[in-house]
C-alpha cells in the first residue's frame, strides 16, 4: 500500500511538472498590455474623448446584432460590409470610425483572432435582469457560465478588475490582459486535471509506474495540446469531463450496473454542453451498452427504456447547461450554419496527416499505429473497452478528414487525443513480448515526442516576451524605420496579423484582397502581411507582388515547425514587411 501511494504521488508530481513546463509556460502570450499599446498609441490620443470614440465604434459594429460572428464585415450588407479598399489617414482626417475601430482591437484583443468572442458573449449577459443569453453558441454554456462565475469570484476577491465601463480597459490595458490570462489559467488547470485523472486511472488498471508515466508524457508533449491548452477556449477545458465519462464507461463494463451507463450518458451531455462538436463522444457509452446487452440479452422493452433514459439524461444535461438552445433556437441554428460554412473545404488526407503530426506527435503516432496493429492481430487480448475506444476514434476520423487543411483545425479533436494515448498504452502493455524491449521502444518514441515538444513550446513562450515576440519586434522596427510612410495590409487591422505600430503616424490602406493592391494606382510605400495572408497567396500572386515590392524585413519564431506558422497556432506568427520598388 505504501509503495502504491508513493507511485501515485510521483505520478502527480510528474503531471504537475509536465503541465508547468508545457502548459503554463508562456500562458500569457499575445494578451493586451501597456507594452503593446506603447507601440500603438500616440500620447495625444490618451484622453476620454478618444476613448469615447472607441466605445462608439464598437456600438456601431454591434448596432444590429449581439453575435460577434455576424458583426464581422464579411457577414454584413450595411455600411460596415467588407470593402475593396479602406483608407485611414489620421493626419488628414483625424478620428474616424475605422481609425477608432482598428485601434480598439489592440486594447481588447489577443493575438488569437477568436479568443475575444468569449468576452463578447459574457458581456451580452445581464445577470441582474436574469438574462443569461450569450447570443453566441459556438462554445457552450458549460464553458461560458462557469467562466463568468469564475471571473466574478476573482473580481470579488480583488484579483481581477471587472467593470462594465469599457473605458477602464482603454486606460488600463494590463487589466484586460489579466482577463485573458485568468481565463487561460482556468482552462489550463481543468485540462491538466483531466489528464491527471486519466493517468491515475491507468495506474489503477496497470498497477505499474511506467505505463501511466508514459501516458502523461505523451499527453503533455502533443503539439496541439501544448499550443491550445493556454487559451480561453473549451478545447482543453473539457478534458476532465471526458475522462470522468471514460471512467464511468469502464465501471459499467466491469459491474454491468446500469447506473454507471446513466452517469456516463449524463456526462456526455455535459461534454456536449461545453462544446457541441464533442457530442459524438456519446457513442462510447452507447457502444458499451450494446456490448453488455449482447451478453445479458434483456427484453427489447428494457433496452428501449434504458436507451431512452440515457438519451434523456444526456439531453437534460445539455439543455440545463444551454437553456437558450431551447429559448432561442434561431440563434443556435444560425451559429451551426456558420460553423458548417467554415468547413466547406475538406483537407482530406492532408488533415489526417496533420492529426498524426501535430495532434499525436511523430513518435507517439508510431506507437498508436503499432497499438492499432496489435489490436487487429491479437483481437482477444485487446479487451472490449479498447475496441470501443478505437471505434470512437474511427468515428472521429471523418471529422478530421472534413476539417480544412490547416494544422490549427486539429484543435477541434483535442478531446480525443488523450484517449488515443490511453488506447496506445492499454494495448501495448498487454502484449506478450519482452517487456524490456517494449518499454525501451515506448520510451524512445515518447522522448522523440518530448524533443519535438521542446520546439513547439517556443511559440507561446517567445510570444509572451517582448524581446522575442514577432509582432512586438515588427512593430518596433516599423516605428523606428519607416517614418510616416503609408502602409498597406489585407482584410483588417487586428493584432493577429498586423503588428502594433503607431497608427496615427501612417496612412493605412486596407485591401479586401491582393488583387485590389495590384490595381491601386496609389500603392503604399510599405506592405505588411502575416502568415495567414501569405498562405492565401497563389504563386502567381507572389510573382506579381515581387514585381511591385521587395521583402525588406521578416520576423519569425526562433523555431519554425511549418512554413506558415499561423496555420498551426496564432502564437508568434511570422510578419513580413515589403517595400515598394
Amino acid at each position: 500500500m505504501g509503495g502504491e501511494t508513493m507511485k501515485k504521488g510521483l505520478l502527480v508530481c510528474l503531471v504537475c511538472a509536465l503541465a508547468w513546463f508545457f502548459v503554463f509556460a508562456g500562458i500569457d502570450w499575445g494578451v493586451p498590455s501597456s507594452a503593446r499599446m506603447s507601440l500603438v498609441m500616440d500620447e495625444r490620443l490618451k484622453n476620454d474623448a478618444f476613448y469615447d470614440s472607441l466605445v462608439a465604434a464598437r456600438n456601431l459594429v454591434y448596432k444590429d446584432t449581439k453575435n460577434v460572428l455576424f458583426a464581422a464585415p464579411s457577414r454584413r450588407t450595411d455600411e460596415f460590409a467588407a470593402k475593396d479598399r479602406i483608407v485611414v489617414d489620421y493626419k488628414k482626417d483625424g478620428v474616424t470610425f475605422y481609425f477608432s475601430n482598428y485601434m480598439r482591437h489592440y486594447f481588447l484583443c489577443s493575438h488569437d483572432p477568436d479568443e475575444n468572442m468569449v468576452f463578447n458573449a459574457l458581456s451580452n449577459m445581464h445577470p441582474a435582469k436574469l438574462d443569461f443569453n450569450p447570443h453566441f453558441f459556438v462554445y457552450g454554456g458549460g464553458f461560458l457560465y462557469p467562466l463568468g462565475a469564475y471571473y466574478k469570484a476573482l473580481s470579488l476577491a480583488g484579483a481581477l478588475v471587472l467593470v462594465p465601463d469599457m473605458k477602464h480597459y482603454f486606460r488600463n490595458p494590463d487589466d484586460m490582459g489579466r482577463m485573458y490570462l485568468s481565463g487561460r489559467v482556468l482552462a489550463a488547470v481543468l485540462g491538466t486535471l483531466g489528464i491527471l485523472l486519466l493517468v491515475l486511472f491507468e495506474f489503477n488498471r496497470s498497477g505499474t509506474f511506467f505505463w501511466p508515466a508514459a501516458l502523461a508524457l505523451m499527453c503533455f508533449t502533443s503539439p496541439i495540446l501544448i499550443l491550445w491548452s493556454k487559451i480561453t477556449k473549451p478545447h482543453f477545458y473539457v478534458l476532465p469531463f471526458v475522462m470522468l465519462c471514460v471512467v464511468a464507461v469502464h465501471r459499467f463494463l466491469e459491474t454491468k450496473d446500469k447506473r454507471w451507463f446513466r452517469r456516463a450518458m449524463a456526462l456526455c451531455g455535459v461534454v456536449a454542453g461545453i462544446a457541441l462538436t464533442t457530442g459524438l463522444f456519446a457513442a462510447l457509452p452507447l457502444m458499451a451498452y450494446f456490448y453488455i446487452a449482447r451478453e445479458t440479452r434483456p427484453p427489447l422493452k428494457v433496452v428501449a427504456k434504458d436507451l431512452a433514459l440515457g438519451v434523456l439524461l444526456a439531453a437534460l444535461a445539455l439543455v440545463l447547461l444551454n437553456p437558450y438552445y431551447v429559448l432561442s433556437p434561431k440563434e443556435l441554428l444560425a451559429d451551426l450554419s456558420w460553423i458548417s460554412a467554415t468547413v466547406h473545404v475538406s483537407g482530406g488526407l492532408v488533415s489526417i496527416w496533420h492529426f498524426f503530426r501535430f495532434g499525436l506527435g511523430l513518435g507517439p503516432s508510431l506507437l498508436f499505429l503499432a497499438a492499432v496493429c496489435a489490436a487487429l492481430l491479437r483481437r482477444k487480448t485487446a479487451g472490449a473497452s479498447n475496441w470501443m475506444l478505437l471505434g470512437l476514434i474511427l468515428l472521429v476520423s471523418p471529422i478530421v478528414y472534413r476539417l480544412p487543411n490547416l494544422p490549427a483545425d486539429i484543435r477541434w479533436t483535442t478531446f480525443i487525443l488523450p484517449l488515443c494515448f490511453f488506447f496506445t498504452v492499454e494495448l501495448l502493455r498487454r502484449q506478450q513480448v519482452p517487456q524490456t524491449w517494449l518499454k525501451a521502444l515506448v520510451l524512445a518514441c515518447a522522448l522523440a515526442g518530448f524533443a519535438d515538444a521542446l520546439r513547439v513550446r517556443t511559440y507561446c513562450v517567445n510570444d509572451s516576451r517582448e524581446a522575442t515576440s514577432t509582432r512586438m519586434q515588427a512593430g518596433k522596427w516599423i516605428n523606428e524605420n519607416t517614418g510616416g510612410a503609408g502602409i498597406g495590409h489585407l482584410y483588417d487591422i487586428i493584432p493577429w496579423t498586423f503588428p502594433p505600430v503607431r497608427l496615427a503616424e501612417h496612412r493605412l490602406t486596407v485591401y479586401g484582397g491582393i488583387e485590389e493592391l495590384f490595381k491601386d494606382a496609389e500603392r503604399p510605400e510599405y506592405f505588411v502581411q502575416g502568415d495567414i495572408e501569405r498562405y492565401a497567396l497563389t504563386k502567381e500572386h507572389e510573382k506579381r507582388l515581387y514585381e511591385l515590392y521587395r521583402l525588406e524585413k521578416e520576423f519569425h519564431n526562433s523555431v519554425r515547425l511549418v512554413d506558415i506558422t499561423s496555420t498551426l497556432v496564432p502564437a508568434n506568427g511570422s510578419i513580413y514587411v515589403y517595400k515598394r520598388l
